[in-house]
């Protein structure tokens, strides 16, 4: 996405040509824009000759309303930087546009911009907010063009989402192509165990321990993961969800390895049980984030913590491999499943779109020790900043979860995106 900053100066308070390009100049050397462009009392000739893209207003005086308002009018998104609030540029620049009355028009063109109609208007006060504006505006158009590649339909338990996937295109412009389990199988049982060597060496010399699975058994599912990432490509798909227990009765295979595989070591992204409000999730967190998504079940403790766990979990955080151990899935016993450990102490975010609904909940916490549960493979407990309000809006079986704070940027991707946050 291209970003245009445009500096909005009126001779009434900047009278002086050198005093404006030396402002000029602290505004380009604190953000370091791609493109830069100075408007003087509403000469717009400076925007000509380029392609506009969004544009990042920034108001350098008073009495220049009317000309950013002439620009908006043209503009689906516009991003508003106060160039005035300390800590961005040198303190006594932003004094200097303070002083002329740079404060009182950037309220009142937020205030007015924000007034109906289908015009978006993000807010920055400060580089690392205008960094977060700018991540969010890019994540709302990767995940308005996005892809979902759905395996089978949900687990009839898993009743959360919206079983009309027309419902995501709807809300959030998200395409969701629809494959058989049986087409699955079919690249499966196609796949030699050449194509997937690399995958099943990944994960057993990786393995510190493995416990229940036997050579073939990793075999197999290493060829199913390749089956997956091959269906990806060729729907050329952001992410899937996949309806993981009647695979595992037609095959005997069950395909967590493959999810850990795409999840942790591709770009895209898998999620379990035929959960396209969990897939849906994934896309806006790989959107926000190069840390690896984590779909998991939450377990509730007397504590108030929360453990998750789940058969399948990436492999890496913050680019590091965790340790992790083969075992056989918990529910049927069959093939191999990773059991990552994480650590803890790391700071993590989880939410969850709901689908039928169109909100998102977004929650924060830290990883913390905890002894190991009889239940699913990865297990994480996890302390809530507000355990309360987690319960209050828990929408269904399965949270997403990554080792990154996202939670402002998360809100600002579902303003958006048009989504209540819960």
């Amino acid at each position: 996405m291209q970003f245009s900053f445009v500096l909005f100066f009126s001779r009434k308070y900047w009278p002086a040509e050198a005093e404006i390009a030396a402002a000029s100049e602290a505004v380009r050397d604190a953000l370091r824009p791609a493109r830069l462009a100075v408007v003087i009392d509403g000469d717009l000739s400076a925007l000509d000759g380029g392609e506009l893209g969004t544009p990042v207003i920034v108001p350098m005086s008073g009495s220049v309303q009317p000309d950013i308002l002439h620009l908006a009018a043209v503009c689906r998104t516009i991003v508003l930087f106060a160039p005035y609030v300390r800590g961005t540029l040198p303190d006594a620049e932003a004094d200097r546009i303070l002083c002329r009355n740079a404060a009182p028009t950037v309220a009142e063109i937020y205030g007015v911009l924000r007034r109906g109609g289908p015009r978006r208007v993000l807010l920055a006060r400060t580089a690392e907010e205008l960094r977060g504006v700018c991540r969010a505006l890019e994540a709302a158009a990767r995940v308005r063009g996005g892809t979902i590649l759905q395996i089978g339909a949900p687990e009839p338990w898993v009743l959360s989402p919206a079983r009309d996937p027309e419902a995501y295109a709807r809300a959030l412009g998200i395409r969701v192509a629809a494959a058989s389990a049986r087409e699955l199988i079919a690249r499966y049982e196609a796949t030699s165990d050449a194509e997937a060597e690399m995958i099943r060496e990944r994960f057993v010399r990786g393995a510190r321990r493995i416990d229940g699975p036997r050579g073939a058994d990793i075999a197999r599912c290493a060829r199913m993961a390749h089956a997956l990432a091959a269906m990806l490509g060729e729907y050329r798909a952001d992410g899937l969800a996949i309806a993981c227990f009647h695979l595992i009765a037609e095959t005997g295979v069950n395909p967590c390895l493959g999810v850990s595989y795409i999840n942790g070591e591709t770009d895209r992204f898998a999620a379990c049980e035929g959960d396209l409000d969990s897939a849906v999730t994934m896309l806006m967190m790989k959107s926000l984030t190069e840390e690896k998504p984590w779909m998991a079940n939450p377990i509730l403790n007397p504590d108030g913590t929360v453990t998750f766990a789940h058969c399948t979990a990436p492999l890496f955080v913050h680019g590091a491999a965790r340790p992790f151990s083969l075992l056989c899935h918990h529910e049927t016993g069959v093939g191999a499943s990773p059991s990552v450990e994480y650590a803890p102490g790391e700071r993590l975010t989880l939410m969850r779109y709901a689908g039928e609904e169109n909100t998102l909940g977004v929650h924060t916490g830290v990883s913390a020790a905890a002894a190991p549960r009889p239940t699913c493979r990865t297990q994480l407990t996890v302390r809530l900043d507000d355990p309360a309000h987690f319960l209050e809006v828990l929408p269904g079986c399965h949270q997403v979860l990554a080792f990154a704070d996202l939670a402002g940027e998360a809100r600002r991707l579902a303003r958006l995106l048009g989504v209540r946050v819960l």
